[in-house]
């Protein structure tokens, strides 16, 4: 009987989990109206929002595919566009995202998201030729569009120079906008600064709770979130179980803070950096970044996207070996990959396009090769795995 009724309870709790109501309370007015019922959000997301995020992190996270960060934060591209003669304003920007989404019959069977800048993407949307072409072929081809919401970075008092990301207060409606406008998915990163003294236990719980609001945010909204979690380290000499300690605590609390804020797990994804990055030994870097995550990472969690370390050789590298280390991993695994795809692309937007068709050709290749290495099926033998000269593709 005992158990009967604990499972009862159980029963109880779960579906009220499962299925949140608005709360209702009473408050005293005056004698002639002594009551009101007043209806507050309870600040969950609904059963059907939930359906459409799992549905979404799901698609985001289908074996062979990976997120394609077309435009990357506005100094990076900017330098970028510099280098090849152009300007890093809002129309060189449009003409380049334009020319790295045309001709993507090719490339779209690798990539399951893009991300552009809040600023870029809304340029696009307002041209209807751009939103009858490019972003419905997109959507079409099952591509999702994603925004990166980058915030003013401040710096946290009572800490060595470290900085926490703002902007919690408008952060609702540039969420609900961007849902408006067709966006899927969003990112938002916070920074953490390894050295002798950070990051500190207040760097860890202010970012953890950005990061968790931000997510609460967005899914209220309908969009998924994708958390970035930049790891910068600044240790000259440093060992493999310091990185490695220091992830664990960030992914720690960062999993603690999503709980505690009751965020849908199966509607977020994680964005990573691999441990032990300053190593060569690839496969060292692979299973120590495999440890963080199967330490760490809830079953739940919608999946874990692994970041670039500025040289596609290395990172596919560990992405194929995380594959293959011998564990369970806990949830899907991917990448989401930028600049570092994009540089020989950029090249194609200048004065001269006729080798358009050639860097396309180019980049579709890296693709191809980053979508088997996400699935641990590199060739053994193989050393170099991308060509870099546009004769090689």
């Amino acid at each position: 009987m005992a158990a009967s009724g604990a499972n009862s309870r159980r029963t109880s709790v779960d579906h009220h989990r499962t299925k949140p109501k608005p709360i209702t309370r009473t408050k005293s007015l005056t004698k002639d109206n002594p009551k009101e019922v007043v209806t507050v959000d309870s600040g969950r997301v609904t059963d059907e929002d939930k359906r459409a995020l799992r549905k979404v992190a799901r698609n985001l996270m289908e074996p062979g595919k990976g997120l394609l960060l077309l435009d990357d934060a506005t100094d990076q591209f900017g330098a970028g566009l510099d280098s090849k003669g152009a300007l890093n304003n809002h129309h060189d920007r449009q003409d380049t995202v334009l020319l790295l989404l045309s001709d993507n019959d090719a490339w779209y069977v690798f990539v399951s998201g893009v991300v552009l800048q809040e600023s870029t993407y809304g340029i696009l949307r307002n041209s209807k030729e751009i939103r009858k072409t490019v972003l419905k072929d997109l959507e079409e081809k099952n591509v999702y569009v994603g925004i990166r919401i980058a915030k003013e970075q401040f710096q946290l008092p009572g800490t060595h120079g470290e900085k926490t990301p703002s902007g919690l207060d408008t952060m609702s409606d540039d969420c609900h906008v961007l849902k408006e406008m067709g966006a899927a998915f969003a990112i938002f990163t916070s920074v953490f600064d390894i050295d002798e003294y950070t990051p500190s236990l207040l760097a860890y719980v202010d970012n953890a709770t950005y990061l968790t609001r931000s997510a609460n945010i967005c899914q209220r909204a309908g969009l998924v979130p994708v958390l970035n979690l930049k790891l910068t380290n600044h240790l000259t000499e440093s060992n493999d179980l310091e990185l490695l300690k220091i992830t664990e605590d960030i992914l720690a609390f960062l999993v603690k803070a999503l709980a505690d804020h009751h965020v849908y797990l199966e509607g977020v994804l994680l964005r990573i950096t691999p441990v032990s990055v300053l190593t060569t030994d690839i496969k060292h870097a692979a299973r120590a970044t495999m440890k963080a995550i199967v330490h760490c990472i809830p079953p739940a969690l919608g999946g874990v996207l692994l970041s670039d370390i500025g040289n596609l050789n290395q990172s596919t590298g560990i992405l194929n070996e995380m594959f293959l280390t011998p564990c369970l991993k806990p949830c899907p695994l991917t990448f989401a990959w930028g600049d570092i795809f994009q540089n020989d692309v950029i090249g194609a937007w200048s004065r001269d396009k006729s080798t358009h068709q050639e860097r396309i050709k180019l980049m579709t290749k890296n693709l191809k090769t980053c979508s088997e290495a996400s699935m641990g099926q590199l060739p053994k033998d193989q050393h170099t795995l991308f060509v870099t000269k546009v004769s090689e593709a």
